[in-house]
C-alpha cells in the first residue's frame, strides 16, 4: 500500500502524464524503437482483478477466491499487453516479507511500533541465513515447505498454461519489481503501491484502469469518465519529480508512517512533506547515511539513530514558525513519540531479496517477451479446457468469445514472429485500410491498421480453402454497395469473404517492410492508378463542334473585303467574291449549280422554287401542316390538272406550281421550300 498520500503532494507536477497505454507503447517505440517492459507487482493486480477481498488481506489470510469474473478481468489486461506486443513479468510476494509489516494497525492508539521487541542483530541474522539457504537449497526453505491452494494456485496455473512467466520473489514483490527496474531489465514498473519508489524504483506506471483521470480500477466513488475499450496509466519519472528522491521519500514515509511503522504523532503529510525535502539542513541525506550500510554494528547504527531524532526535533523547535507558520512544538517535550525501530528502516533501504536476479523469467522462449509467438494450438486446447469449467454470466457464447479473445491477443506476435512464409501469411492476415483511432473525445488520435485475419490458433475451426473462397451467396443484394449489380461482389465483401474476423492495431506496431503493409501499398497503389473514373463535381468535357451558329455568323453576316485590315487581323481567308448583304441572314439561298449541297458551309441548307401562288407567307414547317390539314377536310381533285401530286410535279419539273386550295386561310405561302439540314 505504501503512502498514497505521497500521491497527492505529486499529483500537480507537470511531468505526470494520463495517457492511453495504447499511445503510450507507439510513443516509446518511436522514441527507443524497441517494445516497451514492464515489471508488474502482481499483488496489485490481483487485487484490483478481484480475487482478494480487501487491500490488507494476503494469501495467508483468507486465501484467493476462484471466480469466473475475477479470472475475467486478469484475462482483459493479459490481453491488453500481449496484444500490443508489450514485454511483460508478474512478480509475486514471497516468504521473507517483515514479520512486523501491518501489524502495527492491529494495536491500540496508545501503542506504537517501536514498542515491538526487536533482537540488535535481527536484520543482519535474517539476511545471513537467507543467503545460507539459497546456497544450500537454491531458494528459501519457507517457500519449498509452503503448498500454494486455492486461487492463488489457480492464477498461476492459468499463466503457465497460457505460457506466461512470473516470479516468485523472497520478500516484497514491489522490491523485486525496483530492483528489475533499477538494473535496466525493464522499463517501467506497474503498481499503484508508493513502496516500488521507496524501493528504489525511478519509473512507475500507476492506476492501470479505464478511467480518464488518475484513479484507480477500483474507484467506486462518484461517476467520472470512464472508457469501455482503452486502458489507461499515468507515467511517474521521479528523475522530473521537483524536491523528491528516495532519501527524501524514505524520510517522509518513515516520519509520516507506512507499511513498516504508524508515524510520528503531531507530523502529517505537509510538516512531513517539509521536513523531507529541506537542503539546509539536509536531513533526508543525513538518514540515508546511518542505514545505507547494512553491515554496520548495530549498536553503532542505533546510536547514530537516536542522534538523529534528537536533532530533527530541536531543529522543528527552533525554526517551527519558519517552517510551519506557528509555533507547533514545544522545548519541553523530550522528542517526537512514535519512531520505528532501526529494524524497520533497514527493511526499507535493504529489502529482503533473491540473491540473483531471476533472468531466465525474461527469456524467449516465454510468450510474453517480445520476440516470440510461442503460443500453440497445444496451448489454445488447454486454456479453453481450464476455462470451460468456470461459469462467465456475461457470456453467451463461450466458444466464440474465446476464439475471439484468443485471436486477437496473439494476432501481432503472429504477423511479427510467426515462423509462416510471406505467402501463407498473406492468405491468413491483410490490412484492409488505416484509419484512425479518438480517444478521450479525439484528445489521442493514434494512427491504426484495419486487420481482416482467419482462423490460426484452433484447428477444430480452422477453415478450409474451400470455405476462405469467396462465393455467390455471400453476397446479398442488401449488403451491394450503391450503383453495384447485385451479382458484383465489392471489395468489402470479397475481403468479409476470404477473411472472417477483423480488429485494429497500431500502425507504428508493425514495421513497414513487412509484407502485409507492403502488399497494402501496392494494392492501394494499383487501384489508384487503374481507377479512371471522373472524380465528382470535376466538369466534364465538351466534344469541339466544326460547325456551329457564331462562325456561320461570322463568316456571313457582315460584309468584308478581300485584304482588308480587319480581315487580315482575325486571320480570316480571302474570299472570292464579296458578300454585299449588310444583314445577317439564317437561311440564304441555295447555288443551284452545286452538285453536292453537302459540302456548303452554311448551318442550313435552302433550296427554293418559285410558285405564282399568292398565299400568305408563314413558315415552312407551318405551311405544310396547313396544307397537309387541308388535303384531308378539301376535295383538291377539281383544282389538279392531273393526277400527280403538285408537290411531285415541282419537284420533277413537269407541272404547274401553283396550288388551288379552298380558302385564303389554309393556303400554303408563296415559296415552297424544301429544307436540308446538315449533318442529318
Amino acid at each position: 500500500m505504501g503512502v498514497p498520500a505521497f500521491w497527492d503532494l505529486i499529483k500537480t507536477q507537470e511531468s505526470l502524464r494520463r495517457l492511453p497505454l495504447k499511445q503510450f507503447v507507439v510513443e516509446f517505440k518511436s522514441n527507443f524503437h524497441r517494445p516497451l517492459r514492464l515489471a508488474i507487482d502482481a499483488f496489485t493486480w490481483l487485487f484490483e482483478s478481484g480475487f482478494i477481498g480487501s487491500e490488507t488481506e494476503r494469501p495467508s489470510d483468507k486465501g484467493y477466491r476462484t471466480d469466473a469474473q475475477p479470472t475475467l478481468t486478469l484475462l482483459n489486461r493479459l490481453k491488453c499487453l500481449l496484444s500490443l506486443d508489450i514485454t511483460f513479468v508478474l512478480v509475486f510476494d514471497g516468504p521473507m516479507k517483515p514479520s512486523f509489516k501491518n501489524k502495527f494497525k492491529t494495536k491500540t492508539s496508545n501503542n506504537d511500533c517501536c514498542e515491538l521487541t526487536f533482537n540488535d542483530e535481527e536484520y543482519i541474522s535474517i539476511y545471513k541465513e537467507h543467503r545460507k539457504q539459497h546456497e544450500i537449497y537454491g531458494a528459501c526453505s519457507s517457500s519449498l515447505a509452503s503448498e500454494e491452494i486455492g486461487g492463488l494456485a489457480f492464477v498461476k496455473r492459468l499463466l503457465k498454461t497460457m505460457n506466461i512467466s512470473f516470479i516468485d520473489t523472497c520478500g516484497e514483490g514491489e522490491a523485486e519489481c525496483a530492483r528489475l527496474q533499477r538494473e535496466g531489465l525493464v522499463d517501467y514498473v506497474l503498481s499503484n503501491d508508493s513502496d516500488t519508489l521507496v524501493f528504489g524504483a525511478t519509473r512507475v506506471l500507476r492506476n492501470f484502469s479505464r478511467f480518464w483521470e488518475d484513479l484507480p480500477a477500483t474507484y467506486t466513488g462518484a461517476l467520472k469518465r470512464k472508457d469501455h475499450k482503452e486502458m489507461f496509466v499515468t507515467v511517474v519519472d521521479m528523475q522530473h519529480i521537483r524536491n523528491w528522491n528516495r532519501s527524501s521519500l524514505v524520510l517522509y514515509c518513515t516520519l509520516l508512517g507506512a507499511d513498516y511503522n504508524q508515524g510520528i504523532r503531531g507530523l502529517g503529510s505537509k510538516k512531513a512533506a517539509k521536513l523531507a525535502q529541506l537542503t539546509t539542513p539536509n536531513f533526508a541525506e543525513t538518514f540515508k547515511n546511518i542505514f545505507e550500510d547494512y553491515s554496520q554494528r548495530s549498536d553503532i547504527r542505533r546510536k547514530r539513530y537516536l542522534k538523529f531524532q534528537g536533532a530533527l526535533f530541536e531543529y522543528c523547535c527552533v525554526h517551527s514558525k519558519e517552517l510551519f507558520g506557528r509555533n507547533y512544538f514545544s522545548s519541553k517535550s523530550a522528542s517526537f513519540q512514535g519512531w520505528p525501530s532501526d529494524i524497520a528502516i533497514m527493511h526499507y533501504f535493504h529489502p529482503v531479496l533473491s540473491p540473483h536476479v531471476n533472468r531466465k523469467s525474461l527469456s524467449e522462449h516465454y510468450v510474453n517477451v517480445s520476440g516470440n509467438s510461442n503460443f500453440t494450438i497445444d496451448n489454445t486446447t488447454k486454456l479453453m479446457n481450464l476455462l470451460e469449467g468456470l461459469k462467465f454470466n456475461g457470456i453467451t457464447d463461450f466458444k466464440k468469445w474465446f476464439h475471439d479473445m484468443v485471436h486477437s491477443t496473439f494476432l501481432l506476435k503472429e504477423i511479427l514472429y510467426g515462423n509462416r512464409t510471406h505467402q501463407d501469411l498473406a492468405q491468413l492476415v491483410k490490412i484492409t485500410e488505416e484509419w484512425c483511432a479518438g480517444v478521450c473525445q479525439n484528445k489521442y488520435r493514434v494512427p491504426c491498421w484495419r486487420i481482416r485475419y482467419n482462423t490460426f490458433l484452433l484447428a477444430e475451426n480452422k477453415p478450409s480453402p474451400q470455405e476462405t473462397a469467396p462465393k455467390d451467396n455471400d453476397f446479398v443484394a442488401g449488403h451491394s454497395e450503391p450503383h453495384k449489380r447485385s451479382g458484383s461482389p465489392s471489395k468489402k465483401q470479397m475481403e468479409k469473404a476470404s477473411y472472417k474476423f477483423m480488429t485494429s492495431i497500431p500502425k507504428d506496431l508493425i514495421p513497414e517492410d513487412n509484407i502485409l503493409v507492403t502488399n497494402y501499398h501496392l494494392e492501394h497503389r494499383a487501384v489508384s492508378e487503374n481507377d479512371r473514373r471522373p472524380k465528382r463535381g470535376s466538369p466534364r468535357k465538351i466534344a469541339s463542334q466544326k460547325s456551329n451558329l457564331d462562325g456561320f455568323l461570322k463568316k456571313y453576316g457582315t460584309p468584308r473585303k478581300h485584304g482588308s485590315p480587319q480581315a487580315l487581323r482575325e486571320n480570316l481567308e480571302p474570299e472570292s467574291e464579296i458578300i454585299m448583304n449588310p444583314k445577317r441572314k439564317l437561311f440564304v439561298e441555295e447555288d443551284l449549280d452545286d452538285s453536292d449541297p453537302g459540302n456548303s458551309s452554311s448551318l442550313i441548307l435552302v433550296s427554293e422554287r418559285d410558285c405564282s401562288s399568292n398565299g400568305l407567307h408563314t413558315s415552312p414547317k407551318r405551311a405544310l401542316d396547313l396544307f397537309v390539314a387541308t388535303s384531308e377536310d378539301e376535295d383538291l381533285s377539281a383544282s389538279v390538272e392531273s393526277e400527280e401530286s403538285p408537290l411531285k410535279k415541282i419537284k420533277s419539273g413537269t407541272g404547274t406550281a401553283k396550288l388551288q386550295l379552298p380558302t385564303p386561310r389554309k393556303l400554303l405561302p408563296d415559296n415552297f421550300v424544301d429544307l436540308t439540314f446538315e449533318g442529318g
